[in-house]
């Protein structure tokens, strides 16, 4: 007689959507459980802060060092543009990075550093734009090495800086924006070798007009290299170095013979000069 051997079928513990959900709920709270912790972390931290830092009396700003390095800029039109008043904020309510970025928005300054000294002491060293030449528009606007075009502050004396001419879209240029105009960066790099040239002591330049491909620099009167009043140079906008040693050539021909000169065009391979 066989036996026949049955067997029960095995008890079933879960459906897998169940499963699903439990993990779920268990990464769920695992998650709550870290938010929870960092909040935590995050007020304790907080609140440290403004207990013995940026709500503690003793870290008011008691002082406002402000070091003018270069440039126009004042300390007055950096006090005003940061609000910065001693004995009213504290040291730690502003970072030193933060407070370097809204310097560094003003068109006027080129670099700043900031710096806290504890427990009252802020020290800002400004690094502003220098102006090199003055753009010929009644608005006064001025322009540093870079071509980066500034308003001097209120209240700055008139300095007597060389005037660019004959830029046509000049009033597209915000204050704030560099100069991309060909022309304009020509007479720029004109400026800045003459300024460099161990002869630029020769050359007292009234006005750079940008012409075409040319430069016509009108130069105010000087005994020493025996420039005329109104006298003016005109050479290409490229290759201004080789420009710049024939003008020097030629002008220290003239102080050795005391011949006067009022115009020299260095357009020309053999240089014309007329006295």
């Amino acid at each position: 007689m066989e036996t026949v051997e049955t067997r029960k079928p095995a008890r079933e513990t879960g459906t897998p959507v169940n499963s699903r959900l439990l993990i779920l709920a268990r990464v769920a709270s695992w998650g709550f459980i870290a938010c929870a912790v960092i909040g935590l972390i995050w007020g304790v931290y907080y609140g440290i802060g403004q207990l013995f830092y940026s709500s503690n009396p003793h870290f008011t700003i008691k002082q406002v060092n402000i070091r003018i390095e270069q440039g126009i800029v004042t300390e007055d039109f950096v006090r005003r543009h940061l609000e910065l008043t001693e004995g009213e904020a504290n040291l730690y309510e502003s970072e030193p990075a933060e407070l370097r970025q809204r310097l560094l928005e003003i068109p006027l300054i080129q670099e700043a550093d900031v710096r806290r000294i504890v427990p009252g002491t802020l020290q800002l060293t400004i690094y502003g734009r220098t102006p090199v030449a003055c753009l010929v528009k009644p608005s006064g606007r001025l322009v540093d090495a870079d071509g980066v075009v500034v308003m001097p502050p209120a209240g700055t004396p008139a300095a007597k800086l060389p005037i660019i001419a004959g830029i046509a879209d000049l009033d597209s240029y915000a204050t704030g924006e560099k100069l991309t105009h060909a022309g304009a960066m020509a007479a720029l790099d004109f400026l800045r070798q003459a300024r460099g040239h161990p002869k630029g002591n020769y050359l007292d330049v009234h006005i750079v007009q940008v012409h075409k491909d040319q430069l016509r620099v009108y130069l105010r009167p000087n005994a020493a290299s025996m420039i005329q009043a109104n006298a003016v140079v005109t050479l290409p906008q490229d290759d201004l170095e080789k420009s710049f040693h024939r003008l020097f050539y030629i002008l220290d021909e003239h102080i050795g013979n005391r011949e006067p000169v009022t115009r020299i065009d260095l357009t020309y391979d053999r240089v014309p000069v007329n006295r």
